[in-house]
């Protein structure tokens, strides 16, 4: 009698379980996509403060040997692409827009994943229930005394 009791309430239990672990599941993903976000943001404020303090060496009048330091050819080279009217503004252009349909591509790339890994879970988790506890009426039964074993 034991036995079935335990079989019994595990019935009920189950099903408690796969749900809690599909919340387990998309918890997971939340935090590594916050981990991800969090990482990106980071780096954009530190690119940011780094194009901030070039700026203010730039404009700054009295910072003349650090901006002498600071435009190498390199950066002079990198300012032409975005200066007006310069030859070589076209490739900033295709650079922009590779990086953002590359962008593009891999944000839908990872909903595809998430949806389809949900997808994929919910659709291997049994629905059907074990013959004897429907409607949880044998616990009900058991608990008041009056079952038919």
């Amino acid at each position: 009698m034991k036995l079935r009791v335990i079989g019994l309430s595990m019935c009920k239990v189950t099903p408690l379980v796969g749900a809690a672990y599909d919340v387990l599941r998309t918890t997971r993903n939340i935090s590594v996509l916050l981990a991800i976000i969090q990482v990106l943001t980071a780096l954009l404020q530190l690119l940011t403060v780094i194009t901030l303090v070039g700026l203010l060496i730039c404009v700054n009048p009295d910072l003349k040997e650090e901006r002498k330091a600071l435009v190498t050819p390199v950066v002079r080279y990198l300012s032409a692409w975005v200066m007006p009217g310069s030859e070589g503004r076209w490739i900033l252009k295709v650079t922009g827009w590779t990086l953002f349909a590359v962008w593009l591509f891999a944000l839908s790339a990872a909903a595809y994943y998430f949806s389809y890994k949900d997808r994929e879970a919910s659709a291997s988790m049994p629905t059907t229930p074990i013959a004897g506890a429907e409607n949880g009426s044998d616990v009900k039964n058991l608990k008041d005394g009056k079952s038919n074993q």
